[in-house]
């Protein structure tokens, strides 16, 4: 069983999307942007070791599951 730590920060935030870096360190981070008009979440740029795009997708739902509620912080994490 895999173990997974995504730490999410946001890098900037306008009044139509927000970008975050994700990755599982500060030194392999990837970019994803949200639209907060929509809740669409796309990639930016992949972290160096999400070849498979897990990372991604994981941080996605976390992302996604925080602009759901009417949030969007400046750190969170996803975790399993």
């Amino acid at each position: 069983m895999s173990m997974y730590l995504v730490l999410l920060h946001k890098i900037f935030e306008s009044q139509g999307e927000a970008e975050y870096s994700y990755g599982e360190s500060e030194s392999t981070v990837g970019r994803l942007r949200l639209d907060k008009g929509t809740g669409e979440i796309s990639l930016v740029q992949l972290a160096t070791e999400d070849a498979d795009q897990a990372l991604f997708t994981r941080a996605a739902w976390k992302l996604a599951e925080h602009w759901e509620e009417g949030k969007l912080p400046d750190m969170t994490c996803w975790a399993s």
